[in-house]
């Protein structure tokens, strides 16, 4: 019979519907609780259009206007910081590497310290070289003195012959005066000739490092040298200043760990400003202004503390948006549109635009709702044709039934139909009633 198909029908367009047996909104779990997830969307849309409206006037969209401006303007300037800061660390590698490049050509202070020692030394000597001169003529004239005393004395001695101890004095004392005048000039001879060679060592030692001391005269040569290892120690220590500052900066703003040698830091903050370079799409030239940096910086704390006046101001609002953004989270857009809901609140634009889906989420479940109960009425009608049709066909005084009774030879007086059961029932004149399917399947 055809009522059977049609009731399949009937059930899945209640099914697709989300309606009950009495053609009313379910709100079984099956159903996905359409009936409730319509009525909060209604009213959460409610509530927002009332919110819209309140919010509006007082003045939280002009507000919203300058908190989205102000983010804006921090954003583009976050990002020129960013290149200005990674063009002050270019800055500080570049100055590292050339002040470590000249420190590489300027001799080790251990060197020059022996250098200077050695110059000190000699210096002394120098200093009191006229000293040493007069001390020369001194000791050169008393050994002649003493010579000639010592010769004169000896040959006195030798001529008168007394040869006794006591006769012998005085040319042992002028032979012995001799011999000291004589230690002390050689000695001081020697001291006098040392400098020279020690001046002209040091000289050669000082040229090895790339100096080239002036002056004619021994003094004139090591204050010459004095003065330019001066100049190396004041040059070294202003490069080392220079130097350990650019480092400092390296370390601290590209976070290298400890290495043991400068050389090695300087590798390692090359690589980490070409990452940097690189994440932020710039060439190899990379631009600084330490004046345009300063000012960015200084309207990048204006604008942090407008921002936080802002969100004072909007900390209310900021909270009813998070309670609809809670409330929305109660209902399950992928069952009804088959789509989850792609838009976080965060201000009245996004507002109005979750209102609009929630309209359409209402929409999408009362269109469905009276869709499927209009096509579930019609096909109710037909099947109550059908019905009607099949209890014409059947019947206490209908055709079927004098048919029936004829080829039963009077057995069964009555064919009738249960459309409940979808069976059809025969009766005997007894007033019993049974199946008789078989039979009518046979007819």
């Amino acid at each position: 019979m055809w009522t059977k198909g049609i009731r399949k029908v009937e059930g899945r367009l209640k099914e697709l519907g989300r309606l009950t047996d009495t053609l009313k909104l379910s709100n079984s779990k099956s159903s996905d609780k359409a009936k409730s997830q319509l009525k909060l969307a209604k009213e959460l849309k409610n509530d927002i259009w009332k919110y819209l409206d309140k919010a509006k006037e007082e003045g939280v969209q002009a507000l919203e206007s300058q908190k989205l401006s102000a983010e804006s303007e921090k954003s583009r300037l976050e990002k020129r910081r960013k290149i200005l800061e990674l063009g002050k660390l270019a800055k500080a590698y570049n100055e590292a590497k050339g002040t470590f490049g000249e420190l590489s050509k300027i001799p080790p202070e251990k060197k020059t310290s022996e250098i200077r020692e050695n110059l000190g030394s000699v210096k002394n000597t120098v200093v009191k070289r006229s000293e040493y001169e007069r001390n020369l003529d001194l000791y050169k004239n008393l050994s002649i003195i003493t010579g000639l005393g010592s010769t004169i004395s000896f040959a006195a001695v030798i001529l008168a012959g007394i040869l006794s101890p006591l006769a012998l004095i005085i040319p042992i004392l002028f032979f012995a005066g001799l011999a000291g005048s004589a230690l002390l000039y050689f000695k001081t001879s020697s001291d006098l000739s040392a400098p020279e060679k020690e001046v002209g060592s040091i000289t050669a030692r000082v040229r090895r490092i790339g100096l080239k001391p002036s002056g004619r005269t021994q003094k004139e040569k090591i204050t010459s040298l004095g003065q330019k290892l001066d100049e190396i120690n004041a040059k070294r220590r202003e490069l080392n200043a220079q130097l350990r500052e650019n480092m400092g900066i390296l370390k601290d703003n590209l976070k290298i760990e400890k290495k043991p040698t400068d050389e090695e830091i300087l590798e390692e903050a090359s690589k980490k400003i070409r990452a940097k370079r690189d994440e932020l799409g710039l060439d190899a030239q990379i631009p600084h202004d330490e004046k345009e940096l300063g000012e960015i910086k200084d309207r990048l704390k204006e604008i942090g503390e407008k921002l936080k006046g802002l969100e004072d101001s909007l900390k209310e609002h900021k909270g009813k948006l998070e309670e609809f953004s809670d409330r929305t989270r109660e209902l399950n857009f992928q069952a009804f549109l088959g789509e989850e809901l792609d838009l976080k609140i965060v201000n009245l634009e996004s507002l109005e635009r979750l209102a609009k889906e929630l309209d359409r989420f209402a929409s999408e479940i009362e269109e469905n709702e009276i869709t499927s109960k209009t096509a579930v009425e019609i096909f109710e009608g037909l099947e109550s044709e059908e019905e009607e049709k099949i209890s014409d066909l059947f019947g206490k005084d209908s055709e079927t039934a004098e048919i029936f009774t004829e080829i039963t030879d009077g057995r069964y007086r009555t064919v009738d139909y249960d459309g409940e059961e979808e069976k059809i029932f025969v009766e005997r004149p007894s007033g019993e009633k049974k199946i008789s399917q078989q039979r009518i399947e046979w007819i």
